[in-house]
């Protein structure tokens, strides 16, 4: 399927486009959140150590905190270069799609569903799961607004 620029500096993908070099240099990728329950390969994170978070992550309703965590992991990283970042998952249509709405959010003002629903219009397989889309908006209402 391939990943999709959302906003500007910033990708949705799965975990097949986090691990192609030639996708993540067409893309100028640099930093990769990665919120699959697979862990990309010892060489590949040594590779991409500097600009690279693994923060495994199920569908469905996680704690406040771990979202929290995940969000500010994911502006920690965007500090760190100016060039794209890559929020991925295992396929690419819920927990990186709630998550890069939220980083969306923090930048242009917006809802986080209103960002999912831009998303929707790049990203066929963007489906996030309600339940997960609505937490995310709530913390991202809540602590950052």
């Amino acid at each position: 399927m391939g990943m999709d620029k959302v906003s500007d500096n910033l990708y949705v993908g799965d975990i097949k486009d986090a691990e192609s070099r030639k996708r993540l240099e067409d893309n100028e990728i640099e930093t990769i959140l990665n919120l699959s329950t697979q862990s990309s390969s010892p060489e590949f994170r040594r590779e991409h150590d500097k600009h690279y978070a693994h923060i495994p992550m199920r569908d469905g309703e996680q704690t406040d905190e771990r979202i929290t965590l995940i969000i500010e992991t994911a502006q920690r990283l965007r500090e760190m270069t100016d060039n794209s970042m890559l929020v991925h998952c295992d396929v690419g249509s819920s927990r990186s799609v709630s998550i890069a709405a939220s980083l969306m959010s923090l930048d242009n003002g917006e809802t986080v569903h209103t960002n999912i629903d831009r998303i929707k219009t790049v990203r066929a397989a963007a489906n996030p799961v309600k339940e997960l889309a609505d937490q995310v908006a709530r913390v991202t209402r809540d602590i950052y607004n």
